[in-house]
């Protein structure tokens, strides 16, 4: 078994309040869950209205799988919301 943990720094340069920021943070949240199956939290900066830290957990019993998993929700990521990657660490388990 295969676990990946991955840990995303979010930056929000549209974000004009923590309600606003929080709300597009909720929304990729939900759509990394539903369309990932992953494991998804707000682990950091939870009071910065530019910046969000969240943490993507993947299992698999294929260690590609879960290294294309973490490629392909860092990729839809920048691609389908309004936020910049500021950083990824990834650390197996």
């Amino acid at each position: 078994m295969h676990i990946l943990l991955i840990q995303i720094d979010l930056g929000f340069p549209a974000s004009q309040s923590l309600k606003e920021k929080r709300s597009s943070l909720k929304s990729i949240i939900d759509h990394l869950r539903t369309r990932h199956n992953v494991t998804v939290a707000e682990v950091d900066n939870h009071d910065k209205w530019q910046a969000g830290t969240i943490a993507v957990v993947t299992v698999s019993n294929l260690r590609r799988r879960t290294e294309e998993t973490s490629r392909r929700v860092q990729d839809e990521i920048e691609k389908r919301f309004d936020v910049v990657i500021a950083g990824v660490d990834e650390q197996w388990l």
